[in-house]
């Protein structure tokens, strides 16, 4: 008479064992590793101008983008949240300080050269960190 085998409960993790799976196909092995490289948890290293969590923010609110200016002297207007100071850069310029007022901080921009500008506006915190603004380009004629 044989002696019956004894059944085990294994726990056997998915990721196993879908890799035990496709074992036979070498595209299901590179496709289960994309899957779960995308499904991992990220860790992103901290740097002096990182992606602004979602409560922080800084908008070029005012010209929009690919906008036309045809007046000489124009007010660059800038939305942001709590912050201590702005700056702004324009067509890679040196940064020049916006002022605060009604809410908005301001450029007073004027004596511009026609053509393509870009406008990038840079928040300071109040730990010391700054916060870049998407690039804004505009057509001055």
């Amino acid at each position: 008479m044989e002696k019956p085998k004894k059944s085990r409960k294994t726990e056997i993790r998915p990721a196993v064992a879908a890799e035990e799976a496709v074992k036979t196909s070498p595209e299901d092995k590179k496709m289960l590793k994309l899957a779960n490289r995308k499904t991992a948890p990220k860790t992103a290293a901290k740097t002096r101008t990182a992606a602004a969590p979602a409560t922080e923010y800084v908008v070029l609110d005012y010209p929009k983008n690919l906008e036309t200016i045809t007046s000489r002297h124009y007010a660059v207007r800038i939305g942001s949240c709590d912050c201590v100071g702005m700056d702004i850069s324009i067509d890679d310029q040196p940064w020049q300080p916006c002022r605060w007022a009604v809410g908005y901080w301001w450029f007073d921009w004027n004596n511009f050269a026609p053509g393509t500008h870009q406008l990038v506006a840079r928040m300071h915190k109040s730990n010391g960190d700054y916060v870049l603004s998407k690039r804004r380009r505009c057509k001055v004629v």
